[in-house]
């Protein structure tokens, strides 16, 4: 028996040209970040816009969850379809462990005591480089 696999690289330039296709630029030319992932764990029930590289995605039908790291360590993020609306929520699956994004929302904890940052939008910033 034959098993093909697809492969990562061809997995990641699909998912770069559907974005492109959507009319979203995978590279754009800058953020608007107003705390670093340490400082917004210390702004409980407030409004944060946060930057970092997509560490770990999981996902539990219309919640997705990231860990992101920047220069100053990692916070977890809370996307809700209901919250960030259904296009901007499909987006999810064109994004990939590497990913650089952008994050607003309101800081909380969970029912786990995880701090979170709960999205009510998200940006692309920068693609995982493809080699």
């Amino acid at each position: 028996m034959i098993v093909q696999t697809v492969s990562t690289e061809k997995i990641r330039r699909e998912r770069l040209k559907k974005l492109r296709e959507i009319g979203i630029d995978p590279y754009p030319h800058f953020s608007s970040r107003q705390q670093t992932n340490v400082k917004a764990k210390e702004m409980m029930d407030k409004q944060v816009i946060v930057v970092g590289r997509i560490m770990g995605k999981r996902g539990h039908g219309k919640l997705v969850f990231f860990d992101l790291v920047d220069e100053t360590g990692n916070i977890q993020i809370f996307i809700s379809q209901k919250a960030v609306g259904e296009e901007l929520f499909d987006l999810i699956d064109l994004l990939d462990i590497g990913d650089f994004i952008e994050v607003s929302g309101k800081v909380f904890k969970t029912l786990a005591g995880e701090v979170s940052v709960h999205s009510s939008s998200f940006k692309i910033l920068s693609r995982i480089e493809i080699s």
